[in-house]
């Protein structure tokens, strides 16, 4: 939330996070018509309800989330693949809460303004120079990261709604002197759980499915409905995008002096070839985000880049360089090194994929509702047997008051504060598996320590607590009625 900065007494989200990572940030507005989320990106990580998260910016939290959790489990985190898949996850869970409660404020009529948007964002002082907004860099900002302003902005506006849908739950949360006595007795507590997370889809990857039990269950009539839907389901998957696998140098006006970069360009044209573009990029290019990497850009689709660069990279033939192209950036010379072209996988070309998703999905559910089962009925060793057999690890966390505010990992769960301040050593788990998307965690008791004063909760955190809590509900709420699809392929 981006009012972190006039009042640092706020959570901080994950998109503040990126913004303090940076070290030059910067800006430029735009009408009423650019504002709002755009579905050009580099990729598609998920969609929540036909809106599109793209992988730019599925990374960028994930990269943050690293950095955040780092400070609760050490420098060092991150550096496994399965922390890395962990963080993608959590990423993920963010992005799409964030959309979802971004969706629910404009069905509620809470807009975000464009005087709002173009306040708050001269207000970070992130984006000013010497004390004034600036735009050089927010230019560089949006270059490096290989953003469009549209893009950016609606993330910001994703901000702003969050922060004012977070505002009116604690506004509205009215309490009774007993239900605050009860709470202000619980909030001198500091809690720690021990937790494992269980990714459904990662879990899926790795189960096992015979070629016979894919072909059984690809030929079976009454199963083609099921697979049939499954493919309606992740109809994205199945189909690829035109792309072109692009590499630019970019040469950008200096104090505004557009002739003299377009005789630079001109010059850098005239001396460069295919096989010398990498080495021509690497010592002209003025784009910090692809020069060390000889201009590369990898394969983008269309929409990920501005107009007039997108039109000449699409009609550009491969192995050829560009003329001079002009955008708001700067003067671009262009390689496309290869096209992809757009096309859709039929059914029955995905149907034995399909099959294989099928099975391996049952099995993650039917072990899930094992594991489920043996909480409920309190059988903690066959629990822990079956918790053993899956290789998960378990993972201590923070020690955490009733504001749960350095939660990690399990801050988006919803119900862990509740169901963890009932443990004790003589009722160490859970009795549930805890959803959260496509994570699931089973959690169990690890100490109890009374807080010191320096720890205690302030004396809003009840109430801020309690609002919280009715947000996770109500996000629940929101995820079981929304259409959510993941591209599996990010979390591999």
């Amino acid at each position: 939330m981006f009012d972190i900065f006039t009042n640092p007494k706020r959570r901080k989200s994950l998109f503040v996070y990126i913004i303090l990572g940076m070290i030059c940030i910067v800006f430029v507005f735009m009408s009423d018509a650019n504002l709002g989320s755009s579905k050009g990106s580099t990729g598609y990580a998920a969609s929540v309800n036909d809106a599109i998260i793209s992988i730019t910016e599925l990374k960028m939290a994930t990269d943050q989330v690293i950095r955040v959790n780092s400070m609760f489990y050490g420098k060092d985190y991150g550096n496994t693949l399965e922390q890395r898949q962990q963080a993608t996850m959590q990423a993920l869970q963010s992005l799409v809460s964030q959309e979802l409660m971004a969706q629910a404020a404009t069905k509620s009529g809470l807009y975000i303004t464009k005087e709002e948007l173009v306040h708050t964002i001269v207000g970070l002082p992130y984006f000013q120079q010497n004390g004034v907004f600036s735009k050089d860099a927010y230019d560089y900002f949006l270059r490096s990261q290989h953003m469009t302003a549209a893009q950016f902005e609606g993330q910001v506006r994703k901000e702003l709604a969050e922060t004012r849908v977070n505002d009116l739950f604690r506004q509205s949360i009215v309490k009774s002197n007993m239900q605050k006595k009860k709470e202000e007795e619980a909030s001198s507590i500091l809690l720690q759980v021990k937790y494992i997370s269980i990714n459904k889809d990662l879990m899926a990857t790795s189960a096992k499915a015979s070629q016979e039990e894919i072909k059984s269950v690809a030929e079976d009539k009454e199963m083609e409905s099921k697979l049939r839907d499954l493919y309606a389901l992740n109809q994205k998957l199945y189909k690829q995008e035109e792309k072109v696998k692009v590499s630019h140098i970019l040469i950008q006006p200096k104090n505004d002096n557009w002739d003299k970069a377009k005789s630079e360009i001109e010059k850098i044209r005239s001396e460069t070839t295919p096989q010398n573009f990498a080495a021509q990029a690497k010592k002209y290019s003025t784009d910090p985000g692809s020069k060390a990497d000889g201009g590369n850009l990898g394969y983008v689709a269309k929409g990920a880049m501005v107009k007039e660069f997108e039109t000449a990279a699409f009609q550009l033939d491969v192995g050829s360089v560009s003329q001079p192209v002009k955008t708001e950036f700067g003067y671009h010379l262009l390689l496309v090194q290869d096209k992809k072209e757009a096309k859709t996988t039929s059914f029955e070309d995905a149907k034995l994929g399909l099959a294989e998703r099928w099975i391996k999905e049952q099995q993650v559910e039917n072990t899930i509702k094992k594991l489920d089962a043996y909480l409920q009925e309190g059988k903690k060793s066959e629990a822990e047997q079956l918790l053993s057999s899956m290789h998960l690890k378990w993972v201590e966390s923070p020690k955490f008051d009733l504001a749960a505010e350095n939660l990690g990992p399990l801050g988006k769960v919803s119900g862990l504060v509740e169901e963890a301040f009932k443990l004790s050593a003589d009722k160490p788990y859970v009795n549930k598996v805890l959803p959260s998307g496509h994570e699931y965690y089973v959690v169990k008791f690890s100490g109890r320590e009374k807080a010191k004063k320096t720890d205690a909760v302030k004396p809003d955190a009840p109430q801020n607590m309690a609002s919280q809590m009715v947000i996770r509900k109500w996000l629940q709420a929101l995820r079981e009625s929304a259409k959510i699809e993941a591209n599996p392929s990010v979390l591999q």
